[in-house]
Formats: C-alpha cells, structure tokens, sequence
C-alpha cells in the first residue's frame, strides 16, 4: 500500500522511549530525563561516584591503565532499563535518548584525537548482529567531531562477562585484543557500561603498548562489581 505524504500515518508524534507519551525529537520527555541518576562528584580517574571530584583511595594505590573517566550515570533504575532495551532489544530509540541527553552536558576540555569502541569478536558481532559501543561512538563521533579509529580488534572470543567476578573477568580477557596499525597517541575508549574495569584495563594496556600515551574512558552508566 502506497503511503501520501499527507496520510495520516506521516502525523504520529514522536515520543519518549521510556514512558512513550509525546516528546519532542522523540527524546526523553522532562520527567523521564530526571529519573537518570547521575553520578555525584566522582573519581576523575575510574568514575567512583561520591568522591568529592578528587582520586578515590584505590586510584590512588592502584593508578589504572587510563587517565581520566567520564561516566554520567548509576547503572540502575531507568539507565539500565533504557541500556537494556538498546542492548538486547536492539532499539535505536533509546540509545539515542541517552547519548543525547550526555552530549547536551559534555564538552571534554581537552578532546581526544580518535575515538575508539570495545571491539567485538567477527562471531559474536556476526551472531548478534549489533555492537553497541560502535554505535555510540559513531553519534559522539559526529557530535564532537573526533574520528573513530578501527585499529583494535578483538582476536579471540571470551565467555560472557555477566556473572563472573573481577578476577573471573580478567583473566577471561587475557590476551583477547591486538592492534592492527600503530595508534593515536590520545584515544577515548567508549563503551555502554563500565562494570569492573576489567575490559579497560586490558585494552589500556594493548594501547599503551603499541605506544598510546592517554587514554580516556567515556560510558554510559557504572555498576560497582560486588
């Protein structure tokens, strides 16, 4: 069926992927946005909420790969449900939402020269079918004006990281990324959620070794792994 541009159809409002009621652009409507928890006065370094904006104690024994974190929110509550849905659910929608709704409050004063994703495994990006850190750090990538770099990739494929503890997790990413061409020398790593650093760290590391100097990391949402 042939659809006119002035058929009814072309007049459905846009709206908030959380509550679904009318909102403009179709981002998150006032009242959603405000059940987005931020993260108060963090750890400049690993994004530790409640830190008075200066290192935590653990940043301050254990310094890690990385330089600096920006993380606006908790992963809980409606963060997670939107992250969630824009995971599994594949919905573009609320990736959207919540990538716009940081950008409006982001402006990094000193800009990386490339933006990096969490690379997927060729099988599981084949099998899934969507990454979306890729996704996102194209939309800050046109935000910011900060080319992405493909130079990184993940070389072997690990269990799912869901379930398993710090140690778990680093030791099921031993070894598991690798670098195709040397890297810029300032990178900012994206990813949706920073869960134990552990991802971070062995990437940090890969980069470091291949001669990148900073690196920055730039999520959605922070879970302290228990």
């Amino acid at each position: 069926m042939l659809i006119s541009k002035y058929s009814p159809l072309n007049w459905l409002p846009l709206v908030c992927p959380a509550c679904l009621q009318p909102s403009k652009a179709g981002l998150l409507c006032p009242v959603c946005q405000s059940y987005l928890e931020k993260i108060s006065e963090p750890c400049p370094r690993c994004g530790k909420p409640d830190c008075y904006n200066q290192l935590c104690g653990h940043c301050q024994q254990h310094p890690p790969a990385w330089q600096t974190a920006r993380i606006p929110w908790h992963f809980s509550g409606l963060t997670r449900f939107l992250i969630h849905d824009f995971k599994y659910n594949h919905s573009l929608a609320s990736g959207r939402a919540l990538v716009t709704s940081w950008l409006t409050d982001f402006n990094p004063t000193q800009k990386p020269e490339a933006l990096i994703a969490v690379p997927m495994h060729h099988r599981r990006h084949h099998q899934k079918g969507f990454n979306q850190a890729d996704w996102l750090a194209g939309k800050i990538s046109k935000h910011l004006h900060i080319p992405q770099w493909n130079g990184l990739v993940r070389q072997r494929k690990t269990v799912t990281l869901e379930g398993l503890n710090k140690k778990e997790r680093r030791q099921a990413l031993a070894n598991a990324f690798a670098i195709k061409a040397a890297p810029p020398k300032h990178i900012a790593l994206i990813d949706d959620v920073y869960t134990s650093g552990a991802t971070a760290t062995e990437i940090a590391r890969t980069l470091k070794q291949a001669g990148c100097q900073q690196i920055d990391i730039w999520a959605l949402a922070r879970t302290p792994l228990q």
